[in-house]
């Protein structure tokens, strides 16, 4: 959630569904609005997990509360930048306000410079420079956003750039997100003058005396963000000081240069901050654009990223052990073409109507027709392989019964030759017993700080997902993590909160 969000002390009960859209979980909360993952699905195994930022019920019915969401929701259909989230789509009905956004897999900046702090590191020069390309590529193409129908330029002003909105993927490719406060220049503010909108500590100064916004804002505030990434520490300090006193320092433009912490910074990026964190908003002349271009000639994007990935690794959840040790799903051992011509046509199933391609197709997530053809699939496989097993072991026996009886060579023996009595033979040995095991081998027991998940032979087949991750797939039974999991049976099975206790396993049902 953004830093001016202000956390609920009673969360509000979690929705289960969202117009098209089921419910995960909740990712934040803040004042007005919060935020969901879920989930998009759509035939034959289509899922996408989205971010749906909606009012909470309270703040449907206030008018401002809504024109403030609607224009978050235009200043997001204006941008299309692959540094900055992505907006899918919008929900307006009865009581319901949200957007669709696209879901980045990671954590805020914010979290990552706490955590590199916690370990007593600091974010590397090529990945600060990186993250540094990408946030200022995001506001370029947001300062140089055009109106949809009249192509104008129309810029789009962020007004929150700060670390807790700028989100970073396990890859390492960084966006902006959040425009909940944006400003679009060609559409009626709800700013009055007078009124201060952003977050402690990384406020321009105009924003603090009321004055106009422009794009030389955002400028600051992301100037704020590199000097906090080249410094390992935030440029205004705001756990010692108090309210007043911090709004003063940040009118004031109270910011130590960069090369008092720094002296061993390129001087090219010393005077570019110096230029950018100007306390007269009209000396910022410095652009996005040519902080991009700086950054890439004095680092080593390309490499920070890659340092990124590494910086972000200890701060990745442990990824279950079904994600990494997939289960094989079984393989036949019958042909299908073997199996379609050994049953014969009264015993094949009918094959279904082909499913038009729907999004939403409701008959696909609720009908209990299909749900009924999986639990008879194993049936009818097992039917056909039984018969053509029989059909085999027909056709040997017939070959055997039409082959000739062998009719022998020499003529019998004449009575009145004596005939020489036969050697004797050796008798055969003994057969040689073979040692037969008491008992089948035992099962793996799963391995330390993991559980068993057992699926119904009724599941077999399907996959099963692990707080909403995919575990295994074919398997009866599913090694994960112990303790509190949310565990789902398939794609669309129902999600099942279980213990699952360690060294120990659990059965579940769809």
């Amino acid at each position: 959630m953004p830093a001016h969000a202000i956390a609920l002390a009673s969360e509000p009960p979690l929705v289960a569904r969202i117009g098209r859209y089921a419910v995960l979980r909740r990712l934040g909360l803040g004042k007005n609005s919060e935020v969901l993952l879920a989930s998009a699905r759509g035939p034959w195994e289509f899922e996408r997990l989205v971010a749906v930022k909606r009012l909470l019920p309270g703040a449907v019915v206030d008018e401002m509360s809504q024109r403030r969401f609607a224009r978050e929701a235009v200043a997001y259909a204006r941008l299309d930048h692959p540094a900055i989230v992505r907006l899918y789509d919008v929900i307006a009905e009865p009581g319901e306000l949200a957007l669709v956004l696209e879901h980045v897999d990671g954590i805020a900046l914010a979290q990552l410079l706490a955590d590199l702090e916690a370990r007593g590191e600091r974010l590397d020069d090529d990945a600060a420079a990186w993250i540094g390309t990408r946030v200022f590529a995001a506001l370029a193409a947001a300062h140089d956003a055009r109106h949809p129908r009249t192509g104008e330029r129309a810029p789009v002003i962020h007004r929150d750039v700060t670390p807790a909105n700028v989100l970073v993927p396990w890859d390492g490719f960084a966006k902006l997100a959040d425009f909940g406060i944006a400003k679009v220049t060609d559409l009626a503010g709800d700013t009055r003058r007078g009124v201060m909108k952003g977050s402690y500590g990384y406020m321009a100064p105009e924003q603090v005396v009321g004055d106009p916004v422009s794009v030389a804002t955002d400028v600051y505030q992301a100037c704020l963000v590199l000097h906090e990434l080249f410094s390992g520490r935030p440029a205004i300090a705001r756990a010692p000081l108090a309210e007043m006193s911090l709004l003063r320092a940040m009118a004031e433009g109270h910011v130590p240069p960069i090369e008092l912490s720094r002296p061993d910074l390129p001087a090219e990026i010393v005077r570019a901050l110096r230029r950018g964190l100007a306390h007269d908003a009209r000396e910022r002349t410095i652009t996005p654009s040519d902080l991009v271009e700086l950054l890439r000639l004095q680092f080593d994007v390309e490499r920070g990223r890659a340092r990124l990935v590494d910086a972000l690794r200890p701060s990745r959840p442990h990824p279950e052990s079904g994600l990494v040790e997939t289960a094989p799903t079984p393989r036949r051992s019958v042909h299908p073409w073997m199996l379609e011509h050994a049953v014969p046509p009264a015993m094949r199933a009918p094959r279904p109507p082909p499913i038009p391609f729907e999004l939403d197709a409701p008959a696909l997530r609720t009908a209990p027709a299909r749900r009924r053809r999986s639990r008879l699939a194993p049936l009818l496989f097992a039917a056909g392989a039984l018969a053509f097993v029989l059909a085999f072991v027909a056709m040997r026996m017939a070959r055997k019964a039409a082959m000739p009886t062998a009719v022998p060579l020499t003529a019998p023996p004449s009575p009145l030759v004596q005939q020489p009595e036969p050697p004797a033979t050796t008798p055969p040995p003994p057969p040689v017993p073979v040692a037969v095991p008491s008992a089948l081998p035992a099962e793996k027991p799963p391995r330390a700080g993991m559980g068993l998940v057992t699926t119904p032979p009724s599941a077999a087949g399907h996959r099963v997902f692990v707080d909403g991750r995919l575990a295994c797939a074919g398997a009866t039974r599913c090694e994960v993590r112990c303790g509190r999991r949310v565990v789902r049976v398939g794609s669309e099975g129902r999600a099942q909160k279980v213990d699952v206790p360690c060294g120990g396993a659990i059965a579940i049902d769809r």
